[in-house]
């Protein structure tokens, strides 16, 4: 359990690291004023004395309890850097993040894992920061410590992420691994990594797919970038047309609709004509499928079928909860809870677009 600590922190940071770097990226310090600097600090929460602070002395606080400001100051740090300086930085994080020793614990995870965090959203230097991961890569033997980088190549895309990425995948799980084991299950996510670099991922996704006979598996559906150029949804389309199961067909129309947003019209129809298929069906899953997918893809005229999935959908289960100190159970019924956020989804979309945009 200890060792998906710094995982779980970092999953839970990531948003706001991104969010952060993303106002602070830009190629030159001199295009950023003193008021965005100052500003930048503040939203971070970060400290005045970090200004007296070393870049040393900075990223030895990375991952320590009281100190997530620290992420935000070496992001910063990197921002304001000239080349060479940053060149430096990344150096460290990377020596940072290699294990030493037979010793992990807590804090010495956590602190690999905000290196290679920092390290995952330099896009405005990817090259950099892709060397440095490469070495991180080369030199360490954890587990996790790799799967930390992969993930963070993942963020920051780009030809050479997606090669890395292709031959980690091509290469198989480590010799001896044990289906369902940790081993088998951080090479699977070698594929999500390479579908977050984005649609030039695509092609290489299908092209590792059909020298491993994966085609029809839900984990590289699950892994593909979103629409795109709309490949990935006539792929799904396709196999849920084909597909010899109501699991399969399933599985293929709820990894269309996560790849739909953003899809014409006319392609979000394809999806909803054969969700609606689903919407009688004898299983749970594939019903409360459609009440979801509904509210991702459909329109108005689907509101009539989801009033009465909401109204009349018989599955419940017992749930329960805290209350003023009191636990309590309560009847659950989960795809009339979908159709009515569906529904709920649709009217906004559609409020939405009878609002005359402002010129």
């Amino acid at each position: 359990m200890k060792a998906s600590r710094g995982f779980n922190v970092v999953m839970i940071a990531w948003a706001g690291l991104l969010a952060y770097s993303t106002m602070a990226s830009g190629p030159f310090a001199e295009q950023i004023s003193e008021s965005e600097i100052r500003s930048l600090r503040m939203g971070a929460g970060i400290p005045d004395d970090e200004r007296d602070m070393s870049i040393d002395q900075l990223i030895s606080l990375l991952g320590r309890d009281g100190y997530h400001w620290a992420d935000y100051a070496v992001l910063l740090r990197c921002r304001l850097a000239d080349d060479r300086t940053r060149t430096e930085i990344y150096d460290k994080l990377a020596d940072l993040a290699i294990p030493v020793g037979d010793t992990d614990e807590d804090q010495q995870r956590m602190a690999r894992t905000s290196a290679v965090t920092v390290l995952g959203l330099q896009r405005e230097h990817r090259d950099q920061a892709i060397a440095a991961l490469q070495r991180v890569i080369g030199q360490t033997h954890s587990l996790l410590a790799r799967d930390g980088c992969y993930r963070s190549l993942g963020a920051l895309g780009g030809p050479e992420a997606i090669e890395i990425l292709k031959q980690a995948i091509l290469a198989g799980p480590p010799k001896g691994a044990m289906p369902g084991g940790i081993q088998y299950e951080l090479h699977w996510n070698l594929y999500m990594y390479l579908g977050s670099c984005g649609p030039d991922a695509t092609p290489v996704l299908f092209e590792i797919a059909r020298k491993m006979g994966m085609e029809d598996s839900d984990l590289l559906w699950a892994a593909l970038p979103e629409a795109g150029d709309g490949t990935v949804v006539a792929f799904l389309l396709e196999k849920a047309r084909a597909a010899t199961s109501e699991w399969s067909r399933n599985e293929a129309l709820r990894a269309a609709c996560t790849k739909a947003r953003g899809a014409p019209p006319e392609t979000r129809q394809r999806i909803a004509d054969m969700l609606i298929k689903g919407a009688n069906s004898e299983d749970v899953t594939v019903r409360q499928t459609t009440a979801w997918g509904l509210g991702v893809v459909g329109n108005a005229t689907h509101i009539a079928l989801l009033d009465r999935m909401a109204a009349e959908d018989p599955y419940s289960s017992v749930g329960s909860g805290i209350k003023g100190g009191q636990r309590y159970e309560k009847q659950i019924y989960p795809v009339r809870e979908a159709a009515a956020k569906s529904i709920e989804q649709i009217r906004a979309r559609f409020a939405k677009e009878q609002t005359p945009s402002t010129p």
